[in-house]
């Protein structure tokens, strides 16, 4: 197992999560790392703790990658089977720096080859991620190298080793095989990819989408290729200015609606604050004095409060 980012044993991030960090613990033939700054109870029980500089998680994987490559590590089968892109991915982490990056992170090189000996050896492999490098530096990038982690070793979809959450079965369950009439990409429980939105949009085709709700996200930030993202959104400027011109015209509205009466109300309060000051202001003095302070001017003298 490698824990990564996390410590279930305070964070519960799985069910009996003390147990079961216990029980490989206690098993000889089980084995366990942990890449984390700190050094967490988890840590104190691993077999192997990886005590990297903080916000250095990305170089520190890709270096992993890198060793688990250069020693043949692969497993070719299934990467051949159900991967696409293997190529283009191999060329990348082929020319990663190994000692400069390792070094980068701050961790011994013969413990990073010793994680990789951990590996390579183990029949199957897990990897457990929570937001130690979901919301941290490189947090995308992160969440793709430690996926690579147990694909590119083969450690997914079998007995012990990663698997698709179980709350994903009903896009799955409710997908009946349609395709957008734009892109041609497969709809999954209704759905259809983010990083896809820019096509549907920048098309010819009449069906194309021609309106989008965006609701407590910023996805022109989040997904992929920013530039061709924005090219696809309205410009945001355009709205700011009628927002603000809608908002300038009811404020106007309630203004003339209102007229004298407002003046006379905003009067009327603000004579109401300054009686209140009045009659506070020796409260407070008496207070102030009972307590052994001296009084202050304010109390002595009170002025009428702002009002607007």
């Amino acid at each position: 197992m490698i824990v990564l980012g996390c410590n279930p044993w305070m964070a519960h991030g799985f069910q009996a999560a003390r147990n079961a960090v216990n029980e490989i613990k206690k098993a000889p033939g089980r084995r366990m790392i942990v890449i984390d700054p700190r050094r967490t109870e988890v840590a104190d029980v691993a077999e192997l703790h990886l005590q990297l500089r903080p916000g250095t998680d990305a170089y520190l994987l890709a270096a992993v990658l890198a060793i688990i490559l250069r020693r043949g590590g692969e497993a070719a089968d299934f990467i051949a089977q159900h991967t696409v892109g293997w190529e283009e991915v191999r060329s990348v982490l082929a020319g990663i720096p190994i000692d400069a990056w390792v070094a980068h992170a701050g961790v011994p090189l013969a413990d990073v080859e010793r994680a990789v000996d951990m590996i390579l050896a183990a029949e199957s492999m897990v990897v457990r991620v929570e937001l130690g490098i979901q919301q941290s530096r490189h947090s995308t990038l992160n969440s793709y190298l430690e996926k690579l982690l147990y694909l590119l070793t083969g450690n997914f979809g079998r007995r012990g080793t990663n698997a698709i959450h179980t709350w994903l079965q009903p896009l799955f369950r409710d997908s009946q095989g349609e395709r957008s009439s734009v892109t041609g990409q497969e709809i999954i429980g209704g759905l259809l990819p983010t990083n896809r939105f820019a096509d549907e949009v920048l098309s010819d085709d009449p069906r194309r989408v021609r309106a989008v709700w965006v609701e407590s996200n910023n996805p022109a930030n989040t997904a992929a290729d920013t530039a061709r993202f924005e090219a696809a959104l309205p410009r945001p400027r355009a709205l700011g200015r009628g927002r603000r011109r809608l908002h300038r015209d009811r404020r106007a509205r309630r203004l003339r609606t209102a007229g004298v009466g407002a003046v006379r109300e905003v009067g009327r309060d603000a004579l109401h604050l300054r009686v209140a000051a009045k009659l506070l202001s020796p409260a407070r003095a008496a207070l102030r004095a009972a307590r052994g302070h001296a009084p202050r001017a304010r109390d002595l003298y009170p002025r009428a409060p702002r009002h607007g």
